[in-house]
Protein backbone atom coordinates (compact mmCIF):
# COMPACT_ATOMS: atom_id res chain seq x y z
CA UNK A 1 0.00 0.00 0.00
CA UNK A 2 1.29 3.42 -0.97
CA UNK A 3 0.86 6.19 1.62
CA UNK A 4 0.64 9.68 0.14
CA UNK A 5 0.40 12.97 2.03
CA UNK A 6 1.23 15.40 -0.77
CA UNK A 7 -1.53 16.66 -3.06
CA UNK A 8 0.92 17.08 -5.93
CA UNK A 9 2.28 13.56 -5.48
CA UNK A 10 -1.25 12.13 -5.41
CA UNK A 11 -2.20 13.96 -8.61
CA UNK A 12 0.93 12.88 -10.46
CA UNK A 13 0.77 9.27 -9.28
CA UNK A 14 -2.92 8.88 -10.12
CA UNK A 15 -2.33 10.45 -13.54
CA UNK A 16 0.35 7.83 -14.19
CA UNK A 17 -2.07 5.07 -13.20
CA UNK A 18 -4.76 6.43 -15.51
CA UNK A 19 -2.26 6.68 -18.38
CA UNK A 20 -1.59 2.97 -17.88
CA UNK A 21 -5.30 2.25 -18.25
CA UNK A 22 -6.15 1.66 -14.59
CA UNK A 23 -9.59 2.53 -13.23
CA UNK A 24 -9.64 4.29 -9.86
CA UNK A 25 -12.21 4.02 -7.10
CA UNK A 26 -11.96 6.48 -4.24
CA UNK A 27 -13.55 6.42 -0.79
CA UNK A 28 -13.75 9.74 1.02
CA UNK A 29 -13.79 9.30 4.81
CA UNK A 30 -13.40 11.37 7.94
CA UNK A 31 -10.91 8.86 9.34
CA UNK A 32 -11.31 6.67 12.43
CA UNK A 33 -12.05 3.78 10.10
CA UNK A 34 -14.10 0.72 10.99
CA UNK A 35 -15.57 -2.41 9.42
CA UNK A 36 -18.28 -0.42 7.66
CA UNK A 37 -15.62 1.49 5.73
CA UNK A 38 -13.96 -1.78 4.79
CA UNK A 39 -17.17 -2.93 3.12
CA UNK A 40 -16.81 0.15 0.93
CA UNK A 41 -13.25 -0.93 0.20
CA UNK A 42 -14.46 -4.40 -0.78
CA UNK A 43 -17.05 -2.92 -3.16
CA UNK A 44 -14.41 -0.63 -4.64
CA UNK A 45 -12.03 -3.53 -5.21
CA UNK A 46 -14.77 -5.43 -7.07
CA UNK A 47 -15.34 -2.50 -9.43
CA UNK A 48 -11.94 -0.89 -10.07
CA UNK A 49 -8.25 -1.64 -10.50
CA UNK A 50 -7.02 0.80 -7.86
CA UNK A 51 -8.66 1.51 -4.49
CA UNK A 52 -7.91 4.78 -2.70
CA UNK A 53 -9.00 5.63 0.83
CA UNK A 54 -8.78 9.34 1.55
CA UNK A 55 -8.86 10.97 4.98
CA UNK A 56 -10.74 14.22 4.61
CA UNK A 57 -12.16 16.47 7.34
CA UNK A 58 -12.27 20.16 6.36
CA UNK A 59 -12.61 22.30 9.46
CA UNK A 60 -15.65 24.18 8.10
CA UNK A 61 -17.59 20.90 8.35
CA UNK A 62 -17.17 20.77 12.10
CA UNK A 63 -18.19 24.39 12.61
CA UNK A 64 -15.32 24.89 15.06
CA UNK A 65 -12.46 27.34 15.39
CA UNK A 66 -9.07 26.83 13.76
CA UNK A 67 -7.51 26.19 17.17
CA UNK A 68 -10.06 23.50 17.94
CA UNK A 69 -9.55 22.01 14.52
CA UNK A 70 -5.78 21.91 15.08
CA UNK A 71 -6.37 19.96 18.29
CA UNK A 72 -8.67 17.58 16.42
CA UNK A 73 -6.07 17.05 13.67
CA UNK A 74 -3.23 16.44 16.13
CA UNK A 75 -5.35 13.96 18.07
CA UNK A 76 -6.09 12.08 14.85
CA UNK A 77 -2.43 11.92 13.87
CA UNK A 78 -1.34 10.90 17.34
CA UNK A 79 -4.04 8.39 18.30
CA UNK A 80 -5.92 7.17 15.22
CA UNK A 81 -3.80 7.47 12.05
CA UNK A 82 -1.70 4.33 12.65
CA UNK A 83 -4.85 2.26 13.29
CA UNK A 84 -6.40 3.51 10.05
CA UNK A 85 -3.27 2.71 8.05
CA UNK A 86 -3.11 -0.80 9.56
CA UNK A 87 -6.77 -1.50 8.75
CA UNK A 88 -6.36 -0.32 5.15
CA UNK A 89 -3.20 -2.40 4.75
CA UNK A 90 -5.02 -5.50 6.01
CA UNK A 91 -7.85 -4.89 3.55
CA UNK A 92 -5.57 -4.45 0.53
CA UNK A 93 -6.14 -0.76 -0.12
CA UNK A 94 -3.78 0.42 -2.85
CA UNK A 95 -3.36 4.07 -1.82
CA UNK A 96 -3.90 5.71 1.56
CA UNK A 97 -4.20 9.44 0.93
CA UNK A 98 -3.96 11.60 4.06
CA UNK A 99 -3.17 15.19 3.04
CA UNK A 100 -2.72 18.00 5.52
CA UNK A 101 -6.12 19.65 5.75
CA UNK A 102 -4.59 23.11 5.66
CA UNK A 103 -3.05 22.18 2.31
CA UNK A 104 -6.46 21.04 1.11
CA UNK A 105 -8.64 23.82 2.48
CA UNK A 106 -6.45 26.55 3.91
CA UNK A 107 -6.93 28.84 0.93
CA UNK A 108 -10.41 30.21 0.43
CA UNK A 109 -11.97 29.54 -2.94
CA UNK A 110 -14.80 31.21 -4.76
CA UNK A 111 -18.02 29.51 -3.76
CA UNK A 112 -20.14 27.96 -6.46
CA UNK A 113 -23.91 28.22 -6.46
CA UNK A 114 -25.59 24.96 -7.39
CA UNK A 115 -29.35 24.82 -7.80
CA UNK A 116 -30.04 21.34 -6.55
CA UNK A 117 -32.80 19.86 -4.41
CA UNK A 118 -30.45 17.44 -2.70
CA UNK A 119 -28.29 20.25 -1.36
CA UNK A 120 -31.30 22.23 -0.19
CA UNK A 121 -32.46 19.23 1.80
CA UNK A 122 -29.05 18.15 3.00
CA UNK A 123 -28.05 18.84 6.57
CA UNK A 124 -24.41 18.40 5.65
CA UNK A 125 -22.23 21.46 5.29
CA UNK A 126 -22.22 22.45 1.61
CA UNK A 127 -18.49 23.25 1.62
CA UNK A 128 -17.82 19.73 2.89
CA UNK A 129 -19.88 18.17 0.12
CA UNK A 130 -18.30 20.36 -2.55
CA UNK A 131 -14.86 19.32 -1.27
CA UNK A 132 -15.47 15.91 -2.84
CA UNK A 133 -15.13 17.57 -6.23
CA UNK A 134 -11.62 18.68 -5.32
CA UNK A 135 -10.83 15.14 -4.24
CA UNK A 136 -12.11 13.73 -7.55
CA UNK A 137 -9.82 16.05 -9.48
CA UNK A 138 -6.77 15.20 -7.38
CA UNK A 139 -7.31 11.44 -7.46
CA UNK A 140 -8.65 11.19 -11.04
CA UNK A 141 -11.59 9.24 -9.67
CA UNK A 142 -13.61 6.98 -11.98
CA UNK A 143 -15.85 5.51 -9.27
CA UNK A 144 -16.82 7.16 -6.00
CA UNK A 145 -17.91 4.63 -3.40
CA UNK A 146 -20.59 6.03 -1.11
CA UNK A 147 -22.34 4.54 1.91
CA UNK A 148 -26.10 4.39 2.31
CA UNK A 149 -25.67 5.15 6.00
CA UNK A 150 -24.72 8.78 5.27
CA UNK A 151 -27.70 9.10 2.95
CA UNK A 152 -27.85 12.92 2.94
CA UNK A 153 -24.23 13.19 1.90
CA UNK A 154 -24.52 10.33 -0.57
CA UNK A 155 -27.60 11.68 -2.36
CA UNK A 156 -26.18 15.21 -2.35
CA UNK A 157 -23.02 13.97 -4.03
CA UNK A 158 -25.01 12.12 -6.68
CA UNK A 159 -27.00 15.30 -7.27
CA UNK A 160 -23.81 17.33 -7.74
CA UNK A 161 -22.27 14.71 -10.06
CA UNK A 162 -25.39 14.78 -12.23
CA UNK A 163 -25.79 18.58 -12.11
CA UNK A 164 -22.19 19.21 -13.16
CA UNK A 165 -21.97 16.29 -15.61
CA UNK A 166 -18.99 14.75 -13.84
CA UNK A 167 -17.61 11.60 -15.43
CA UNK A 168 -17.56 9.92 -12.03
CA UNK A 169 -19.72 6.87 -11.43
CA UNK A 170 -21.36 6.76 -7.97
CA UNK A 171 -21.58 3.36 -6.30
CA UNK A 172 -23.85 3.12 -3.24
CA UNK A 173 -23.05 0.40 -0.70
CA UNK A 174 -25.87 -0.69 1.66
CA UNK A 175 -25.54 0.10 5.36
CA UNK A 176 -23.46 -2.49 7.22
CA UNK A 177 -24.44 -3.52 10.73
CA UNK A 178 -23.30 -5.30 13.86
CA UNK A 179 -25.19 -8.54 14.67
CA UNK A 180 -27.60 -6.64 16.93
CA UNK A 181 -28.57 -4.37 14.03
CA UNK A 182 -26.73 -1.20 15.03
CA UNK A 183 -25.17 0.44 11.98
CA UNK A 184 -21.38 0.56 12.02
CA UNK A 185 -20.05 3.92 13.21
CA UNK A 186 -16.89 5.17 14.87
CA UNK A 187 -19.16 6.72 17.50
CA UNK A 188 -20.51 3.35 18.64
CA UNK A 189 -17.49 2.75 20.85
CA UNK A 190 -18.59 5.62 23.07
CA UNK A 191 -21.87 3.87 23.89
CA UNK A 192 -22.08 1.96 27.15
CA UNK A 193 -23.93 -1.36 27.14
CA UNK A 194 -27.09 0.33 28.45
CA UNK A 195 -26.81 3.22 25.99
CA UNK A 196 -26.34 0.80 23.13
CA UNK A 197 -29.51 -1.07 24.04
CA UNK A 198 -31.37 2.25 24.06
CA UNK A 199 -29.74 3.34 20.80
CA UNK A 200 -31.10 0.23 19.09
CA UNK A 201 -34.52 1.91 19.27
CA UNK A 202 -33.51 3.88 16.16
CA UNK A 203 -32.86 0.75 14.12
CA UNK A 204 -35.86 -1.11 15.53
CA UNK A 205 -38.19 1.80 14.76
CA UNK A 206 -37.01 1.84 11.16
CA UNK A 207 -37.39 -1.93 10.89
CA UNK A 208 -40.98 -1.69 12.08
CA UNK A 209 -41.68 0.67 9.21
CA UNK A 210 -39.85 -1.56 6.72
CA UNK A 211 -41.99 -4.55 7.71
CA UNK A 212 -45.32 -2.79 7.13
CA UNK A 213 -47.43 -4.09 4.26
CA UNK A 214 -49.30 -0.78 3.97
CA UNK A 215 -48.34 2.66 5.17
CA UNK A 216 -50.31 5.20 7.18
CA UNK A 217 -49.82 8.92 6.47
CA UNK A 218 -46.25 10.14 6.93
CA UNK A 219 -47.23 12.21 9.97
CA UNK A 220 -48.28 9.04 11.77
CA UNK A 221 -45.09 7.22 10.78
CA UNK A 222 -42.94 10.11 12.00
CA UNK A 223 -44.86 10.26 15.27
CA UNK A 224 -44.45 6.50 15.81
CA UNK A 225 -40.68 6.61 15.22
CA UNK A 226 -40.33 9.72 17.40
CA UNK A 227 -42.26 8.13 20.28
CA UNK A 228 -40.32 4.84 20.09
CA UNK A 229 -37.01 6.67 20.39
CA UNK A 230 -38.30 8.98 23.10
CA UNK A 231 -39.56 5.98 25.10
CA UNK A 232 -36.00 4.62 24.95
CA UNK A 233 -34.80 7.87 26.53
CA UNK A 234 -33.29 9.18 23.33
CA UNK A 235 -33.28 12.84 22.29
CA UNK A 236 -34.58 12.87 18.71
CA UNK A 237 -32.56 14.98 16.27
CA UNK A 238 -34.25 14.14 12.96
CA UNK A 239 -37.03 11.96 11.61
CA UNK A 240 -37.45 12.48 7.89
CA UNK A 241 -39.44 10.59 5.29
CA UNK A 242 -38.56 11.68 1.78
CA UNK A 243 -38.63 10.64 -1.85
CA UNK A 244 -35.59 8.47 -2.55
CA UNK A 245 -35.08 10.11 -5.93
CA UNK A 246 -35.45 13.81 -5.07
CA UNK A 247 -35.19 13.84 -1.24
CA UNK A 248 -38.37 15.95 -1.21
CA UNK A 249 -40.57 15.47 1.88
CA UNK A 250 -43.55 13.16 1.42
CA UNK A 251 -47.05 13.19 2.86
CA UNK A 252 -47.72 9.59 1.88
CA UNK A 253 -45.43 6.66 1.09
CA UNK A 254 -46.37 5.97 -2.52
CA UNK A 255 -42.97 5.69 -4.23
CA UNK A 256 -39.39 4.62 -3.42
CA UNK A 257 -38.80 6.29 -0.07
CA UNK A 258 -35.97 6.89 2.37
CA UNK A 259 -36.77 6.99 6.08
CA UNK A 260 -34.08 8.72 8.12
CA UNK A 261 -33.78 8.91 11.90
CA UNK A 262 -31.13 10.21 14.25
CA UNK A 263 -31.07 10.60 18.00
CA UNK A 264 -28.69 11.38 20.81
CA UNK A 265 -28.20 9.04 23.74
CA UNK A 266 -26.28 10.78 26.51
CA UNK A 267 -24.34 12.95 24.01
CA UNK A 268 -23.65 10.08 21.56
CA UNK A 269 -25.51 10.57 18.28
CA UNK A 270 -26.79 7.59 16.31
CA UNK A 271 -27.80 7.87 12.61
CA UNK A 272 -29.66 5.34 10.53
CA UNK A 273 -31.98 5.02 7.54
CA UNK A 274 -33.88 2.52 5.43
CA UNK A 275 -34.99 2.47 1.82
CA UNK A 276 -38.55 1.42 0.97
CA UNK A 277 -39.53 0.36 -2.55
CA UNK A 278 -43.19 1.29 -2.23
Amino acid sequence: MKIIKSILEATEYCSELKNKGSTIASINTGGDLHEGHMHLVSAARDNADIVIVMIDFPYEYFNISKDEFNKFSKNYERNILKKDIKLCLENKVDIFFAPTMWDMYGKKTTKIGVSNGFLKKSIWNVEHIMSFIKDYNILKTDITVLGQKDIHQTMSMIGIINALNFSVKPLIVPTQRDPDGLAFSSRNRFLTKVQRERALSVYKSLQEVAELTSYPPVKELRRKIFNNIKNAHGSVCHVEITCAETMAPLDVVDRPTVVIASATFDKVTVWDNILINA
